[in-house]
This record gives C-alpha cells, sequence and structure tokens, in this order.
C-alpha cells in the first residue's frame, strides 16, 4: 500500500499543462454547472440531495463540456464518500486565483480506487487544474479539485 501512495503522489504532482487559449471557454454559474451535473448523475445520487456551498453569483470561466464531465465524476465519488444518510454536499471556494471545489469524507466512506483517482485527476488537467487528495479526516479530508481562472475579472472575490 506505501508503494501504491508513493505512486499516486508522484502522478498527481506533474506539472499542469495550460489549457489551450484556442478552445472555446464560457462563463458559468458554479451552482447551475453543479445542478446540470446532478441531473447528469442523477443515478449515482440515488435520490438524494446535492448541497453545494457557494455564493450564487460564484462563476469559473472554463470549457463547459469538460467542466459539465468532471463535475459528473465528482457527484458519482460523492455520493460514495458521503454516508447514504447525508446530503450529498460539495463546497466551492476561491484561493489564490483559483476555484477549489472541496468534496469532503468521512472515516466512513468507501475508499476510492486509484483509478478513481486518476479519472479525476485527468478530467482536472484537462481544465488546468489539478487534484489533491487530502487522507486526513481531521484536517478537511476529501478530494480538493483546484481549476484555474481563465479571465482575470473572474477572479474577484465574491
Amino acid at each position: 500500500v506505501r508503494d501504491l501512495e508513493h505512486v499516486v503522489a508522484e502522478m498527481l504532482d506533474r506539472p499542469v499543462a495550460p489549457t489551450d487559449p484556442r478552445e472555446w471557454h464560457d462563463t458559468l454559474s458554479m451552482r447551475g454547472a453543479f445542478e446540470d451535473a446532478a441531473a447528469s448523475a442523477k443515478d449515482a445520487l440515488a435520490g438524494r440531495n446535492l448541497v453545494v456551498d457557494a455564493p450564487p453569483t460564484f462563476v469559473i470561466t472554463s470549457h463547459a463540456p469538460r467542466l459539465h464531465e468532471l463535475l459528473v465524476e465528482l457527484l458519482a465519488l460523492a455520493s460514495r464518500m458521503q454516508p447514504a444518510a447525508w446530503n450529498v454536499r460539495v463546497e466551492v471556494q476561491r484561493r489564490d486565483g483559483e476555484v477549489v471545489i472541496v468534496v469532503p469524507c468521512t472515516d466512513r466512506s468507501d475508499p476510492l480506487s486509484v483509478n478513481d483517482q486518476m479519472r479525476i485527476h485527468q478530467l482536472a488537467r484537462s481544465l488546468g487544474g489539478r487534484l489533491d487528495v487530502i487522507a486526513h479526516p481531521d484536517t478537511n479530508a476529501g478530494l480538493w479539485v483546484r481549476l484555474p481562472q481563465q479571465r482575470a475579472i473572474d477572479s474577484a472575490d465574491d
């Protein structure tokens, strides 16, 4: 297990490639993007409510189809990482000019496979971002996806 953790850590620490500036980007409400993703992840959510902790005006400028794919995958994992009796909760915040999506987990969550983590990591990288896996339950454990802002105007605090 220790070797597996080391391999995953090395993969996640690789430099991030910026997104192609010629690619079309939209400015999207993060709440709206999660609502659309929840509709696509309906089966994975299994009737659970989604709570998105983000201001209503929180926006990101990104490639909409890949962002949607990333959010659908995150919601599917969130439904496994959070107890079935709870609402599925995600938090969206700005940190150091990035949009940070936090999917918290508890010590009762299903373990994520390397494939689960790699899929999220690849989707985040395709948007110029990265995945951080925080494993210690006392320090906001869960998945932290960090995505860049594509326009300076969007990086102002909400």
